[in-house]
């Protein structure tokens, strides 16, 4: 019984568990254009998403490259809370950042976004 009780909870998670799929199937909370390249964009998200405080755990980043430019998210428990889609353009870069999770008053892992860009 044990057993199955656990092999439930282990379902349970993985079926409510967000892809990256998933978050870019979903509106973007917003996109932005920026004069900084994708690779400098990467870097001060990826800074500044480290340094966020977040309830419910450790904040872990990922960082990596794509054939359109770079992508960085942000895992909370387990799980991706944000996204965001960095595209290499001709001046600069544009930015789309994803997020699913429900937020009262300004969301500080958008703010270290939007800061990013000056």
């Amino acid at each position: 019984m044990k057993k199955v009780v656990i092999l439930i909870s282990i379902l349970g998670m993985i079926a409510c568990s967000v892809t990256p799929e998933k978050l870019r199937n979903s509106e973007p909370k917003f996109e932005i254009s920026s004069d900084k390249s994708s690779e400098q964009l990467a870097m001060c998200i990826s800074e500044g998403w480290e340094n966020t405080n977040v309830l419910g755990g450790s904040p872990v980043v990922n960082y990596r490259l794509t054939s359109y430019g770079n992508t960085v998210s942000l895992v909370i428990g387990g799980s991706i809370s944000h996204l965001a889609d960095i595209k290499s353009t001709p001046k600069g870069s544009t930015v789309s950042v994803y997020s699913d999770v429900p937020v009262i008053g300004m969301d500080l892992s958008l703010t270290v976004v939007l800061n990013c860009q000056s």
